[in-house]
């Protein structure tokens, strides 16, 4: 088997122009959790169906992002709760292309995903000026009411479909960090199908997990994060979602992989 770098440097790229075509701000997210030891069989199988993401020359994208959320966590429990209409609040900067954005993302009663932007110079640890009017705009919330309760870091590797509307992105190496507590993922992958409407039949790498015997898992990397370092936080109800998971971290790869 080739390593990860190999694989996907025989991927035809796709450019940030091209990228706009496919920017899917509206639309149906899908998401999985594999182990890392499974992407380069994966990456082999799809080749033929996606083009890949490159900036500067760079096929594995750097994220940084900083999360916003209640003294009282309401976002997260709100998700945990299995409540919609809910939002996300943050700062991501793309290293690799130096770009940053103050982002809000919205799930409605119907699973739909919006994502709304502004763009800025560099990631704040607070909200203010045009962010803080824009923050009231889209969620009517007052900016004093959110501080910053976590750093979520990865690489990405975004994949979009040759033949219909669909952007896979694959996150590793996950690293969560605030005021000296961390927890790293090293191992995981997770996998984010973005459509316009679900469509497992469309996209080559859903109909992949479907034939590998890898289910949907909606777990949130906002979540995992927020559990992983406030320990003291509710999370019965992800109890599914978290033996799955440890059940990937702890998987031995089979010898013919």
């Amino acid at each position: 088997m080739e390593s990860l770098t190999q694989l996907i440097s025989n991927y035809t790229p796709i450019g940030l122009d091209e990228m706009k075509s496919v920017k899917l701000m509206k639309r149906k997210d899908t998401k999985y959790v594999l182990p890392d030891w499974l992407l380069p069989n994966i990456l082999e199988k799809i080749y033929d169906s996606y083009k890949i993401f490159e900036i500067s020359g760079t096929r594995i994208s750097r994220y940084e992002n900083l999360y916003f959320d209640t003294e009282d966590f309401m976002f997260y429990l709100k998700h945990h709760q299995g409540k919609l209409n809910r939002h996300k609040v943050r700062f991501r900067k793309y290293v690799d292309s130096e770009l940053c954005y103050f982002e809000i993302k919205f799930k409605n009663n119907k699973r739909m995903t919006f994502k709304k932007r502004i763009k800025g110079e560099k990631i704040d640890t607070s909200i203010n000026g045009e962010r803080e009017n824009f923050l009231t705009a889209q969620t009517g919330m007052n900016a004093k009411s959110l501080i910053p309760r976590l750093w979520a870091n990865y690489s990405r590797i975004t994949l979009v479909n040759k033949f219909s509307p669909e952007r896979l992105t694959l996150d590793l190496n996950l690293n969560y960090h605030l005021n000296g507590m961390e927890a790293t993922f090293p191992n995981l992958v997770i996998a984010e199908v973005k459509q316009t409407k679900y469509d497992r039949i469309s996209s080559p790498f859903m109909r992949m997990m479907k034939d590998i015997r890898i289910p949907e898992n909606s777990i949130s990397k906002y979540c995992l994060g927020l559990t992983s370092i406030f320990q003291q936080l509710k999370k019965n109800n992800f109890k599914n979602k978290f033996l799955t998971l440890n059940k990937i971290l702890h998987a031995t790869p089979p010898t013919t992989c």
